[in-house]
């Protein structure tokens, strides 16, 4: 049996990365680019409108900062 051991700031960092990729997704999904926003199965066929640019580099600035 493999045991893992995570200290307790590798442990913050995976969850505050988890918490910002959580916040990323439900700022794509709320955009108003999906046909159905709620949806949590949109691809890339739900797509309704383009981002605008500004759209276009917050998310590349919150990518990046991941």
């Amino acid at each position: 049996m493999a045991q893992v051991i995570m200290s307790m700031e590798e442990y913050r960092q995976t969850e505050n990365r988890l918490t910002a990729i959580g916040e990323l997704k439900e700022k794509v999904r709320s955009s108003g680019v999906f046909e159905d926003s709620a949806s949590c199965w949109n691809t890339e066929n739900d797509i309704i409108r383009p981002f605008t640019l500004e759209e276009t580099k917050a998310l590349v600035k919150q990518i990046l900062e991941l």
